[in-house]
């Protein structure tokens, strides 16, 4: 095993528990169907969430060729890659409410109860995330990989201070629609191992 599958497993086991986190709660929900008033905005971003976390997972593998520079380099360098992992898993949990009583349940109310929280969490993890490219990886912040992520990171910002019903659901249908875009311009086929191994030649940067 090298220092970066080692370091790695630790940041699957949080995407895991995030993806985790998502299906059952969606579970939960549908199998309590009878007690719960939905609301179609936390769906949007569940499905933006789950989309996010099996971007980021994607782009590690990127790293592979460069661990000793990334992930690998110092105890910080690999906290501050834990960031956006921990914060995403948080606004995670927070996005759908407890469905495993048999009170009613008003997923409409919920979300805007939690909406600072949630939208906080969400704009921390991706500020660590564009800041991690830019340190770990020296990814220009000017990059447009970065700027997309800038808009990001502004409209969470508001996410989490407004309570505005038509920008909220303004905002999750946008957020959306720049991840699929990213994932279109940004994202990268995986390169095979020995291209890492053998050749010796460093990966594209990470992207996510």
């Amino acid at each position: 095993m090298t220092r970066f599958d080692y370091l790695l497993v630790l940041l699957g086991i949080i995407a895991g528990l995030a993806l985790t986190e998502i299906l059952s709660d969606v579970a939960k929900l549908c199998r309590a169907a009878e007690h719960v008033v939905f609301y179609w905005v936390p769906f949007i971003w569940a499905a933006v969430f789950f989309l996010l976390i099996v971007q980021w997972w994607w782009t590690l593998w990127s790293w592979r060729g460069d661990a000793h520079e990334t992930l690998g380099r110092s105890y910080p360098a690999f906290l501050l890659s834990m960031v956006f992992p921990v914060f995403l898993y948080s606004a995670c949990v927070l996005l759908f409410p407890d469905a495993s009583g048999d009170s009613s349940i008003d997923m409409r109310d919920h979300f805007y109860r939690e909406h600072s929280w949630l939208f906080g969490c969400c704009a921390i993890g991706m500020a660590a995330l564009t800041l991690e490219n830019s340190l770990s990886l020296g990814t220009s912040m000017f990059h447009p990989e970065n700027l997309v992520r800038f808009i990001a990171i502004i409209v969470l910002a508001i996410c989490a201070v407004t309570s505005n019903e038509l920008f909220h659901a303004a905002a999750a249908i946008l957020c959306g629609l720049l991840l699929v875009l990213f994932i279109v311009l940004f994202s990268k086929p995986m390169q095979p191992l020995e291209n890492f191994e053998d050749k010796g030649q460093p990966p594209n940067k990470r992207n996510g």
